[in-house]
């Protein structure tokens, strides 16, 4: 198993980490030379019983202390422990590798969103140092720059995020961290625009809702009245109509004595109001007589030439 080998077990990690700690004073090349046969060795180690690590190697000072020994490296210097930073404990911390492991698996997502940061800054210095929201930033330059540009930057960043999974970065380790650390905080006003960029914009094919005009309507204006002639220019009086499934037509639903008392209304022989008759006539206030009954709007009527239909006596009934 090589050194770089990883096993899913938090206490073995921080254990590691430990062991690595108590080797601070060592230099970076020379602290790898050690570990590299010791790692693996601890890994094996691990995956032979799930009990702790601690409890079969011991502490990870003590085995420091005969690895040191073994390598006649001597004992850690004097104060090395006064020195160690404060957060060496909270590594070492099982939760603390927990959380470390679970931001290595969110990782992949993190390097699409830098890579989008870095093209968003290209894109800012670009706009003058205006506000820059998603569709700046397709728009970066000559038609579909934008997207390639991103697409190219996403392909870097997951390169050089597989490159820091399985190697160790080295020098550039502390230039890396102090990168992303930098693209983070960049990436908080950037959200910020892309979430208002999203929130105010227009929504795309969104048909408005039909308005439902009730009765009759021509192009979205209601109909108040129907007037039907005949084939030789006769006004016709009480034409009932009906649509195409025998429903009567009316021009104002829900009209009747009570809503309109002065309108003549036709009466069926079971005594049934019948409101689908056309043209609409009126009485002369307090009467039952229609004054003019013939009276229409002026239209544009041509003589018809195409021959008439035969006439049916009756209509069909139910």
């Amino acid at each position: 198993m090589s050194a770089n080998a990883t096993i899913d077990r938090p206490d073995v990690e921080a254990y590691l980490a430990a062991v690595r700690d108590e080797l601070a004073d060592l230099s970076p090349d020379e602290r790898d030379d050690l570990l590299a046969d010791v790692e693996a060795s601890i890994l094996e180690s691990a995956e032979e019983s799930d009990a702790p690590i601690a409890a079969r190697l011991g502490p990870p000072e003590e085995f420091v202390a005969e690895l040191r020994t073994a390598a006649g490296l001597g004992g850690a210097p004097r104060g090395r422990k006064l020195r160690r930073p404060s957060l060496g404990k909270l590594w070492r911390n099982p939760r603390t590798a927990a959380a470390v492991r679970v931001f290595r698996e969110l990782a992949p997502i993190w390097w699409v969103a830098r890579a989008y940061v870095v093209v968003a800054i290209v894109a800012w210095l670009n706009g003058e140092g205006r506000d820059i929201y998603p569709q700046e930033v397709y728009d970066l330059g000559p038609p579909h720059f934008g997207a390639v540009l991103l697409v190219l930057a996403v392909v870097a960043s997951i390169g050089v995020g597989l490159w820091q999974r399985h190697r160790r970065a080295g020098r550039l380790g502390k230039p890396l961290v102090a990168a992303n650390l930098a693209l983070a905080l960049l990436a908080v006003p950037l959200y910020s625009n892309a979430h208002e960029w999203l929130t105010n914009r227009p929504i795309a094919f969104s048909p408005e809702e039909p308005v439902v005009q009730a009765g009759l309507a021509n192009d979205g204006v209601p109909v108040e009245n129907v007037y039907p002639y005949s084939r030789d220019g006769r006004l016709l009086l009480d034409v009932l109509l009906f649509d195409q499934n025998g429903t009567p037509l009316y021009v104002r639903p829900g009209t009747g004595p009570a809503l309109d008392p002065e309108r003549r209304i036709l009466h069926a022989r079971d005594g049934a109001e019948v409101f689908n008759s056309y043209p609409i006539r009126y009485y002369e206030p307090g009467t039952h007589r229609v004054s003019r009954p013939y009276a229409s709007p002026v239209v544009d009527w041509s003589p018809i030439a195409t021959p008439p239909l035969p006439v049916k006596e009756k209509p069909p009934t139910k």
